[in-house]
């Protein structure tokens, strides 16, 4: 009889074993579960505090994953960009068929965010959403953004969005900071000392009237010849309006010299955009050939007419013309 309880018992205990030896082999994970922090979107306002590598300007987009490397927070060290909107979701693009598709699309986003920094600088009305001022001027795009999405794990976690990021390119691809926010700075006349389009002229033609002269790219806070205000896109359609017997055309050069320097006065608020003469205003033509970062299509082998504004000769300038207001003319 004891054998059989014995018997018995060594049953029941590899009955057991083979039911609680499996669970304690392997399977079971010690510890406790942790949640993941998931990082929220960016505030506007918020400031890209380190700079990506490499160049986000090779690729055209940032991202929070970039390595680990794009840093996104308050403003309190360098701004290599500024989160100028926010974009909930996935962008939404274009469709002929049913008019809008869920599907990221970055040339939308790239509308989107030009427009955002637009109200987010307070750019003036008469120039926002690709507007030609008198009908004629379109003026280079005044702060270039890029579009920054939510890494991937923020996106299996749901949170997907695209912000909007202002940047500064110090040459080249590489990204230079802002000294300040850019919030109102067309507004309240301060924007960066590098805003704008600038450089020097060189080839045919002279930089005192514009006429026939490239332009060499410069960034507006190093030295440099001529600023440029606008382009004038309807320059094409000169050639439908001439008068074969006269050759002239519907507008005139006065017309476009008295809308080059009302837009000049526009946006560097100059009472005298001059400045008592020592700075011409032109609208002179220029050749369209090395010309790159205008931000509008133009035929590179038709010259182009642009408002400028125009060192002295012997004289450069150091700083931007934008929002200048009644301060001194920065001379270099």
């Amino acid at each position: 009889m004891e054998r059989r309880r014995a018997g018995a018992g060594a049953i029941a205990v590899a009955a057991l074993l083979t039911v609680l030896v499996p669970a304690l082999g392997g399977r079971a994970i010690p510890g406790q579960p942790q949640a993941i922090d998931i990082a929220a979107p960016p505030q506007i306002g918020d400031c890209v505090l380190t700079p990506p590598r490499p160049p986000s300007g090779l690729s055209g987009r940032l991202t929070t994953d970039d390595a680990g490397r794009v840093q996104v927070g308050p403003c309190t060290g360098p701004r290599y960009g500024e989160v100028v909107g926010l974009l909930s979701g996935q962008v939404l693009s274009s469709s002929l068929d049913s008019g809008r598709s869920a599907v990221p699309d970055e040339d939308l986003a790239g509308a989107a965010c030009d427009r955002m920094v637009e109200e987010y600088q307070e750019v003036p009305p008469e120039l926002r959403d690709g507007a030609l001022y008198a009908g004629t001027w379109a003026a280079p795009l005044f702060t270039p953004t890029l579009p920054m999405r939510a890494d991937a794990l923020q996106r299996a976690a749901g949170r997907d969005w695209t912000a909007c990021v202002a940047v500064h390119f110090a040459g080249g691809t590489e990204l230079g900071t802002f000294p300040s926010t850019l919030r109102d700075s067309y507004g309240t006349g301060s924007p960066p000392p590098g805003s704008g389009e600038c450089g020097d002229a060189i080839g045919t033609g002279t930089a005192a009237n514009g006429a026939g002269a490239v332009l060499s790219p410069v960034p507006c806070d190093r030295p440099h010849q001529v600023q440029v205000f606008g382009y004038d896109l309807a320059a094409s359609l000169d050639a439908l309006s001439t008068d074969p017997a006269t050759g002239t055309t519907a507008r005139s050069d006065a017309d476009l010299q008295a809308s080059c320097a009302g837009l000049v006065a526009l946006l560097t608020r100059m009472p005298d955009p001059t400045a008592g003469g020592s700075l011409a205003v032109s609208a002179g033509s220029a050749s369209a050939a090395d010309q790159g970062g205008t931000g509008h299509w133009v035929d590179p082998s038709q010259p182009v007419r642009q408002c400028q504004v125009i060192a002295p000769a012997g004289r450069l300038l150091s700083g931007t013309l934008l929002g200048l207001d009644r301060r001194p003319v920065p001379w270099a």
